[in-house]
């Protein structure tokens, strides 16, 4: 065997980076010389693609195959999934393969030798996350960023000593992320250290600042979230929802479907989704035993307009072990914040948003200070877009929308007489100039209400995203950004508010007549 594999990417890692292989031969120089480059899925004897690469001027060759694994994923359009789902056209595992080809002179034919040496990587379309956490100290709630890497950083996503203080979920949106690793609205003033895995007893007790977040929703919004799993995840996603009224009492809950066991269900690396939005889980049945006159029949008979609920939490883990977890707020964009941010009451000894029973409120202090914005005047528009983890993110904008149509015409001018006629006449009603072809391009404007920092960041996503769509009424219609700049945050003395106009056009335009 000639080959030698002198470096690989990490893995599990993402196709939005370079995916470096540096490869070494024992017979550089030989006439003709060229490595072998073999693509294949795992499990599968079929190849999918050949490269062939020259030595560099040290005798190795450096491959990058980012661009050519991204070629062979996909993204899962499940925005309406009703149960936990877990798709192979996000997340794969393949098989490398190095060989080389040489002959016996410069005009002599080549002898292939492919197969010597093999990798296997597992990836998914996305970039890398940076500055990644490296490191988080419980005794100090203190984090430690990684220097700068080409490689993806999955620690803080599974069940590694970072991933048991952050969320799994695959997303920047600063309004689902709570825990105390990922939290875009920590302050990290917490009293004591973080014991064990009980950080959300420990952050509810000691800290004094706020960072616990919710998103504005509806009963007509599909809705998921995405999460990491791999080989060191223990078991599979569990998550459950509880529901609120306006009273702040617990009037449904069910753990959510395709997560009610604690055994593994996947194999390998995967990119697991979970449904999230109330339109997604309509066919849930209530098991609570505080049914009240909703009873225990599904989501959609017992709840069917925004005066029977106030407030829902998602929690999830993704292993078996439930020492922590992860919770998701969503409010009544109807009825606005007012009723979840005032939340005082509930035990300081149970951990919020257990994922098997029930969810305890938040004192109010807790909730961090931000525009938590409200529906009004029937004015909302609700992407979903593909986030730098590759995975759907959806954001609401509750203001008006406005269009400048633009269009082409296209006109010929016609003879207003008709001189081959034996005695013409004028007509005042014949037309001179026609329009006989017409094209309309609809440019739609929204702008965002006022939003801060982390989210104007988050939603700079959105502008540099794949795939954008917006929902009306079950369906998911896609849109093309025209946004051609972004704003950032310049410095910390200025730019704390900000508001985006997102400019889109429809993917599909109107028909020319």
């Amino acid at each position: 065997m000639s080959l030698t594999i002198l470096n690989t990417p990490t893995s599990p890692n993402v196709t939005g980076t370079n995916l470096i292989y540096t490869i070494s031969s024992s017979v550089v120089p030989a006439y003709q010389y060229r490595y072998l480059v073999d693509v294949y899925e795992s499990g599968s004897a079929t190849r999918l693609a050949r490269f062939k690469y020259p030595q560099n001027s040290s005798g190795t060759v450096n491959i990058d195959l980012g661009r050519v694994l991204d070629d062979y994923l996909d993204y899962d359009y499940n925005w309406k999934t009703t149960i936990t789902d877990s798709s192979s056209l996000a997340n794969k595992e393949f098989t490398i393969k190095f060989g080389d080809e040489y002959g016996t002179s410069y005009t002599s034919n080549v002898t292939t030798n492919p197969d010597q040496v093999s990798s296997s990587i597992k990836v998914f379309k996305g970039n890398i996350e940076y500055p990644s956490v490296a490191e988080y100290f419980t005794a100090s709630n203190t984090i430690e960023y990684q220097s700068s890497s080409i490689n993806f950083n999955y620690k803080p996503f599974v069940n590694s000593d970072i991933g048991d203080y952050s969320e799994s979920t695959m997303t920047n949106n600063p309004n689902l992320l709570t825990t105390p690793v990922r939290a875009k609205y920590n302050s990290y003033d917490f009293n004591t250290g973080i014991e064990d895995d009980f950080w959300a007893k420990d952050m509810w007790l000691s800290s004094s600042q706020g960072f616990y977040v919710a998103q504005p929703t509806s009963l007509e919004d599909y809705g998921t979230e995405t999460y990491l799993f791999t080989d060191e995840t223990r078991g599979q996603p569990l998550a459950s929802i509880t529901i609120f009224n306006d009273n702040n009492e617990r009037i449904w809950f069910n753990r959510l479907p395709g997560a009610e066991s604690s055994a593994g269900g996947w194999d390998g690396t995967a990119n697991i989704s979970i449904p999230t939005g109330l339109k997604n889980l309509q066919g849930l049945y209530n098991i609570t035993s505080l049914t009240g006159s909703l009873g225990d029949g599904p989501l959609s008979a017992s709840i069917s307009s925004s005066d029977q609920w106030n407030w829902y939490v998602i929690a999830a883990v993704s292993h078996a072990t439930p020492t922590q977890f992860a919770s998701h707020y969503y409010y009544n964009e109807d009825k606005g914040p007012d009723t979840l941010l005032s939340l005082n009451t509930g035990s300081a000894s149970d951990a919020l948003g257990r994922w098997l029973t029930d969810c305890s409120p938040i004192k109010p202090a807790l909730w961090a200070k931000k525009y938590y914005p409200t529906y009004c005047n029937n004015e909302k528009t609700r992407f979903a877009f593909i986030n730098s983890f590759g995975a759907w993110d959806y954001y609401n904008v509750y203001m008006p929308t406005r269009r400048v149509t633009n269009i082409d015409r296209k006109i010929y001018e016609q003879p207003r007489l008709n001189l081959n006629e034996r005695q013409t006449t004028y007509n005042v009603s014949n037309r001179g100039e026609t329009q006989y072809y017409t094209e309309y391009t609809d440019d739609f404007e929204i702008t965002t209400d006022i939003i801060d920092s982390q989210e104007s960041q988050w939603l700079r996503e959105m502008f540099e995203s794949p795939e954008v769509y917006i929902q009306s009424g079950s369906d998911f219609i896609p849109i093309n950004m025209l946004n051609t700049t972004e704003q950032i945050i310049n410095s910390s003395a200025r730019n704390k508010q900000f508001q985006y106009t997102i400019r889109y056009q429809f993917s599909n335009l109107r028909e020319p007549r």
